[in-house]
């Protein structure tokens, strides 16, 4: 059986596209699929995952990724930070050009929890939706 996402047509897509732009995995865990995907598209990615996984400053420096965390619920004071545009504009800053989730790794109440945050973030429903696979994904515009 081929894994959930393997085949989503997004990461042909991506493959396709010029330039160097990154791809934030939601959810934010260390998940070597991450990197699997990262063999189809080709693009540098936030996360990922090593068998000793080292420090990731970037995880606890930028607000719009630590918002994005399972461990920061949806009304922490750094949601504040990242409204009205700023959250989006720290994951452009960081180059990131795709927001891509995958919705069977969540619990229900996970799942509550990062839709508020995603509304609060990218205040818009998703670009592409693959309903077969549990992933939506949002375009970044520059």
């Amino acid at each position: 059986r081929v894994p959930l996402g393997w085949n989503v047509p997004i990461y042909q897509k991506i493959a396709a596209e010029p330039g160097n732009f990154a791809l934030l995995e939601l959810p934010i865990r260390p998940f070597g699929d991450y990197m699997a995907y990262q063999t189809i598209h080709g693009k540098p990615i936030i996360g990922g995952y090593l068998a000793r996984q080292p420090p990731y400053p970037l995880l606890s420096e930028n607000d719009a990724v630590k918002y994005l965390l399972d461990t920061t619920p949806p009304d922490d004071p750094v949601a504040a930070k990242i409204k009205n545009g700023i959250g989006l504009q720290s994951l452009r800053d960081l180059g990131v050009k795709y927001v891509i989730i995958r919705w069977w790794a969540f619990t229900a109440d996970q799942r509550t929890a990062m839709e508020i945050k995603l509304a609060d973030l990218l205040a818009r429903p998703p670009d592409l939706t693959y309903p077969a696979d549990q992933v939506d994904v949002w375009q970044l515009s520059p």
